[in-house]
């Protein structure tokens, strides 16, 4: 079947709290940002099917490191698709920065699978969606727990355990978020790794942290059910201690956090792998956003974002 024009985008997520823990089977409690977005647009093309992105253009079997996987998910998805790779060029953009922490390739990848189920006439399940996916995230992070893709994919927030189905939560209040991004990328799948050999050398103080952060974000989840805003922002900051405790937070990261505490925020935090990347502060309201957002600016950010997470059940 020749494919058609197809296009298609994700966006990026956010973890509220239970990053690196989730790698190692405690619950995060995460949600999708639509701040920023991934996109993938397919034409056709004679020929062999290429990639093509930030600047490269070529098959499949030559795509540069950067690329592999998802390349490695476009063969997937056709494998699935029950097509030949071959018709069409595939191309590659993204707002979300690499190393930022706010999922790049997940959404990217969810993009990748979306545009060639609709290239091929055909409508991708979660189930395939989040399987194909994975293709991408094994090659980017290693031993990734699938945190990033049910993020991506979720309507609103969720708790998520590995392996299992994901809970969705509706939030008892508006939550009022700001994210900013130190600009230095984080090498998460470094930071996964150095963490698994802290473990198997039985590093007690790195298993009591881990464990800590799961608890964190089971607090986290209630709080978030009961609109109890305060008592998530506390959860935000005593993780925020727990991911420093283990060597994930930085200088820059550390700069922004204190920004946003000295402007009145609830709690504010790494996301994502740390080391570099993105922060986020929960704000009092709308107003308080604005507030933050600048305090946040002045303090270095590269670039801040306002989210804002709507109450979707009606009062009794």
């Amino acid at each position: 079947m020749v494919p058609r024009r197809a296009e298609a985008s994700a966006p990026a997520k956010l973890i509220l709290v239970g990053e690196h823990a989730v790698v190692h089977g405690y619950p995060a409690l995460v949600l999708p940002f639509a701040g920023v977005r991934a996109f993938a647009e397919l034409a056709e093309r004679p020929g062999p099917a290429q990639l093509a992105a930030w600047g490269w253009q070529g098959a499949l079997e030559a795509v540069p490191e950067q690329l592999a996987g998802f390349a490695e998910c476009v063969r997937a998805t056709l494998a699935r698709l029950g097509e030949a790779p071959e018709g069409f060029v595939l191309r590659l953009s993204s707002e979300i920065a690499p190393g930022s922490g706010l999922g790049a390739s997940a959404a990217l990848a969810v993009a990748v699978v979306r545009a060639l189920y609709a290239a091929f006439a055909q409508e991708p399940t979660h189930d395939d969606l989040t399987a194909l996916a994975a293709v991408a995230e094994r090659h980017a992070h290693g031993n990734p727990s699938g945190v990033d893709v049910a993020g991506v994919l979720a309507s609103g927030p969720i708790r998520f355990v590995r392996d299992t189905t994901p809970q969705p939560l509706d939030p008892g209040g508006a939550l009022h978020l700001v994210v900013a991004d130190t600009g230095r990328p984080s090498a998460t799948r470094k930071a996964v790794a150095a963490l698994q050999q802290r473990l198997e050398l039985e590093d007690e103080g790195v298993r009591s942290q881990l464990v800590r952060l799961g608890e964190l974000a089971d607090e986290a989840c209630g709080a978030l059910l009961a609109g109890d805003r305060r008592r998530l922002g506390q959860t935000l900051d005593q993780a925020q201690t727990s991911l420093a405790a283990l060597a994930l937070s930085d200088d820059a990261l550390d700069a922004l956090v204190t920004a946003a505490r000295t402007h009145g925020a609830l709690g504010a935090k790494l996301t994502g792998g740390g080391c570099g990347g993105c922060m986020l502060a929960l704000a009092e309201n709308a107003a308080h956003q604005d507030d933050l957002v600048r305090a946040l600016e002045a303090a270095g950010a590269r670039q801040v974002w306002r989210h804002t997470v709507i109450q979707e059940r009606i009062p009794s």
